[in-house]
């Protein structure tokens, strides 16, 4: 695999994780305000905070791409079986 498609399967797993905590988060609120109570419920994002309330973008940040990508640098000239000295 190269360096762009682990990029990609990362993300498209950290997404589709995503997605199942807040199926799961909204299950758990629909249950937690169908209960009558005499104050407000809480919103859905206090309820049950995600890391993705606060990072709606799909990005990585420039630090981690750049250990990333060092990473797997790193992995490839350890891996190649001619080195380049």
């Amino acid at each position: 695999m190269s360096y762009k498609e682990i990029i990609l399967a990362i993300r498209g797993h950290e997404y589709s994780q995503g997605k199942e905590w807040e199926r799961t988060r909204l299950i758990a609120y629909y249950s937690y305000a169908g209960i009558p109570k005499k104050e407000k419920n809480k919103s859905i994002t206090a309820f049950l905070p995600l890391p993705s309330d606060s990072m709606r973008s799909n990005k990585i940040s420039d630090e981690r791409n750049k250990e990333l990508r060092q990473f797997f640098i790193d992995k490839q000239k350890k891996s190649s079986p001619i080195s380049p000295d």
